[in-house]
This record gives structure tokens, C-alpha cells and sequence, in this order.
């Protein structure tokens, strides 16, 4: 056993807690620990409780508890649509405006049943443009390849007032039986794809289905090109990427989405602000804030993450809200709520930062107003599932144990981290927040070192 130089708040945890936590030789100061009973907090066992320590992922749950409590879990966000000039034998004389209101989760099915609204109401033909106006989020200048230098991952988009599909593109390469076909949606006439990936009849070996690309982007043209080796006896690969700029993306995919929702477009697409002489013609109601929190939590969803923090800056303004507006009123929610959380710094709120902390203790402390809130059925419903889903679906657990480790997760480089609800084998619900900060724990053992404490509270 390594000891690891036993202070007297490592001596005040149960002994074969610390045994356990010898047993990873993880340095005690990169530890935040935290377990009790959610209704005694005074029971607790504790390693380093009011240390700021960078929680990753985990600090999603903050600004959702406080946006289901501001806003309520029935909350949707609007995307208006408006007209000008008249419409005459299903001609649009003049534009259509959409006007964004910061949805996370507005995707090409949802904007196309949009486009399939507009046309319900016999518009056929735009004459003019279709002008989009995002300007309800103020976020000029994202670097989406300051996080970790991959630019062209989902996650690393930028949120928005009109945030379509996560900016993504689902490209499909599908081995045939002579050749190697490359499908992307959605579709786009500004999107090139160049397919130089190699036909194989070998066996599917990791290293016959490796699939490389370059990207090569311009205003008005993306091109992707694919290479690589991929055998007809592999599946097809799957691979979705952010590889048009967020500020093309409505001009690249809005015109085949309008086609396919059986319209014509005489002008363009552009941005702008929606003029003052215009009439709204539709509404489209997002998915309400309690599913987009499960969503957000359950598949650790950033972007949308990001939205909901920008959203809590709708109560201190209407327009122009920026990442500082939202954390100003997580923090008045803090504050009228009485939550103590020691260390508290708030980037994004979507875990994608270095330099996000809390302690252990103040993550327990929104854990456990969580579980007394009036909304604790819609947020305890949003955390992972040890065994079922995609967050914990790995994790070795008996069947009968499943639902009684309710955990969200985080993973970043050098960052291991989890906090939530388990029931142990005594039927006592227990709040338990694990931050650690150390180098390589990223790389499995912060993993293993999360399953030994679940087990651990699981027998207490």
C-alpha cells in the first residue's frame, strides 16, 4: 500500500475510504471529495472539500438547476418567422426573415418542419431573400480551435442565436461491392466531396478502415476530401463534422432545405436584423428546457450546454447577451438560493475550458438543492444511468445496481470527474462529487478510480 503523507483531513476519512484511494496513488492534493447522505450533510466524508479543482463536464449540472428553476422545466425557446411585401397566388413579394431565439436543439428536421410550416401557409416562391437574424447571442471572435486544436469537431462549435444542426455534417462511406460511395447530409451545393478513399476486399482490420480527411473552406465553398482504405466486408463509416463555418452554414444548407420542403427561392441567403415592417407569420417552439437538459446531461451535449448558460442572461436582457450576462444571473440565482459554492468559476458552462473550478463541497451543495428543488423529478431524470446510458453504459455494475447510481461524468485532458445520486445497498440516497486533477488521470485510471468509490457507497 502506498501511504501518501496523511494529513489530518485525509486521517478523518473512514479508513477503508482511504485504503481505497491508496490503492489509485493518486496525490491527495489533486483530490475534491465529497460523499454524505443527501439529507445529512454533517455526515460526510470528505478529501480537499473546498478546493477549486477543474470539474470538466460536471459543471453542466449548475446552469441547468438554475435555468429549470428560473425558467421552469415547460420553458421553449422561439424561432419566429417573418414576412415582407405581400404574398400574392403563393409568390412571396419581398423576404422571409427567421429570426433566432437561441435554441439548442434546433436541427434539419426541425428547421425543415419550419420551411414545411412556411409553405402550409402558401408561400411558395420567395422573391426576395431568406435573411437570418441570430443577433439574441453577442459572441464575435469563437476560436473554435482554442479548446484542443480540433476545429472540426461537433463539440467545438460555437453556440448561436440561430444554431442549425450543431453546424454539422453527417457523411456516410459505404464500401460497395466494386466501389466506395461518400453520402452527406444534409445535402448542399456548396459542399464539394473529393472521394479518394481505396476499395478493399479484405478483411475489416481497424487498419483497412482507417478514413482521413482534409478540409478547404471559402465563403461560398467547402471541400472535403476523403482518403484512406475501407474493405466491402466493414460497416459503413459514420463520421459527423463541423467542416462549414457557423456563419455560412444557413446560406449553404437553407436553399436545399427550402427546395425540399417544396419551395423556390428567387433571391439569397443572408444575415440581418429583422426590420420593424414585417409581419409574423410562425412560431417554432423548440423542445422544452427539460428535455434539452436531459439531452445536455445524458449525452454530455456542449453546445447545448453553452445555450442554456446564454439563456439565463434573457433575464437581464433581450438582445446582445453574452457569456457574461448568464454567469452574472447563475450567480444572483446563488446567491437567493443560498448555496454556498466555494472556488466557483464559470467559463461557459460547458466544461470545455481550462481554467472552470469548483470544490468539491459546492458541487454537493447544487446536488443537493437539486434533489430538494420543486423541479427534482425533471432533474434527476437527466443524469446517466450507471450501465444503460451512453455516458455510464460501460460501467460493470450488477443489473440490480444500475438504477442506483445516477452520475453525470467529465473527461477532459488530465481531468477525471463525477457528481450525483446513489442509492446504496441500505436504501440511504448518498450525494458523491469526485474531482480529480492529475496528470494521465484521463487515460483510464480516473475511471477505474470512479467505479471503486460507486461500489464503495454502494455497500454503505
Amino acid at each position: 500500500m502506498l501511504v501518501l503523507g496523511w494529513g489530518p483531513a485525509v486521517a478523518a476519512l473512514p479508513r477503508d475510504l482511504r485504503e481505497l484511494l491508496d490503492e489509485f496513488r493518486v496525490p491527495y492534493e489533486h483530490i475534491g471529495l465529497y460523499i454524505s447522505p443527501v439529507e445529512h450533510a454533517k455526515n460526510a466524508s470528505s478529501l480537499n472539500p473546498r478546493k477549486p479543482l477543474n470539474p470538466a463536464s460536471v459543471i453542466k449540472l449548475l446552469p441547468s438547476l438554475a435555468a429549470l428553476e428560473m425558467l421552469s422545466p415547460s420553458y421553449q425557446w422561439a424561432t419566429d418567422v417573418y414576412t415582407t411585401g405581400n404574398s400574392t397566388n403563393g409568390v412571396l413579394n419581398g423576404n422571409l426573415y427567421i429570426e433566432g431565439g437561441g435554441d439548442p436543439y434546433l436541427t434539419v428536421e426541425s428547421v425543415w418542419a419550419l420551411l414545411k410550416s412556411v409553405r402550409a401557409r402558401g408561400i411558395e416562391h420567395i422573391a426576395g431573400d431568406i435573411v437570418v437574424d441570430d443577433g439574441v447571442f453577442a459572441l464575435a471572435g469563437f476560436d473554435r480551435a482554442a479548446f484542443d486544436g480540433k476545429p472540426y469537431r461537433v463539440y467545438n462549435g460555437p453556440p448561436n442565436g440561430l444554431m442549425m444542426n450543431f453546424w454539422a455534417v453527417r457523411f456516410t462511406i459505404t464500401a460497395l461491392s466494386k466501389e466506395v460511395h461518400i453520402d452527406a447530409f444534409p445535402d448542399s451545393s456548396n459542399l464539394k466531396i473529393v472521394n479518394r478513399v481505396k476499395h478493399s476486399n479484405a478483411a475489416c482490420a481497424r487498419s483497412k478502415r482507417h478514413i482521413g480527411y482534409q478540409v478547404k473552406q471559402t465563403a461560398d465553398l467547402v471541400t472535403i476530401t476523403f482518403d484512406g482504405i475501407l474493405s466491402n466486408r466493414c460497416r459503413p463509416v459514420v463520421m459527423t463534422r463541423a467542416i462549414i463555418p457557423a456563419e455560412h452554414y444557413p446560406a449553404f444548407v437553407l436553399p436545399a432545405l427550402w427546395r425540399d420542403a417544396g419551395g423556390s427561392l428567387g433571391g439569397t441567403v443572408k444575415k440581418g436584423p429583422v426590420p420593424d415592417n414585417v409581419r409574423k407569420i410562425y412560431t417554432h417552439p423548440s423542445r422544452t428546457l427539460g428535455e434539452v437538459v436531459r439531452a445536455t446531461h445524458k449525452f454530455s451535449n456542449n453546445m447545448m450546454a453553452r445555450h442554456i448558460l446564454l439563456t439565463l442572461g434573457l433575464l437581464h436582457k433581450t438582445h446582445d447577451i453574452e457569456l457574461k450576462d448568464g454567469i452574472r444571473a447563475l450567480h444572483d440565482w446563488l446567491r437567493i438560493k443560498h448555496i454556498d459554492v466555494p472556488g466557483l468559476n464559470v467559463v461557459n458552462g460547458s466544461g470545455l475550458s481550462r481554467d472552470t473550478r469548483i470544490s468539491a463541497r459546492g458541487m454537493a451543495n447544487v446536488l443537493r438543492a437539486g434533489y430538494r428543488s420543486r423541479y427534482a423529478p425533471e432533474f434527476l431524470a437527466s443524469f446517466p444511468i450507471a450501465g444503460e446510458d451512453r455516458a455510464l453504459e460501460s460501467r460493470e455494475f450488477g443489473e440490480e445496481e444500475t438504477a442506483m447510481v445516477r452520475i453525470k461524468t467529465g473527461l477532459i485532458d488530465h481531468v477525471r470527474a463525477m457528481a450525483g445520486y446513489i442509492v446504496s445497498r441500505t436504501g440511504e440516497t448518498y450525494i458523491a462529487v469526485l474531482i480529480v486533477n492529475h496528470g494521465g488521470v484521463h487515460r483510464g485510471l480516473g475511471t477505474r478510480l470512479q467505479n471503486a468509490v460507486i461500489r464503495y457507497i454502494l455497500e454503505l
